[in-house]
């Protein structure tokens, strides 16, 4: 569930992804922003 305000983004693998469970190849999933991190600026 989504917490008050929070956002949401759909994202798209570069190769298929396989969850916790074993489950998948997933090609693209929905991210709620508490799970995002930002990548280290080159």
């Amino acid at each position: 569930m989504a917490r008050e305000g929070e956002l949401a983004y759909w994202v798209v693998f570069d190769e298929p992804q396989y969850d916790s469970s074993g489950d998948g190849p997933y090609r693209g999933a929905q991210i709620w922003d508490r799970y995002l991190k930002r990548a280290p600026e080159a």
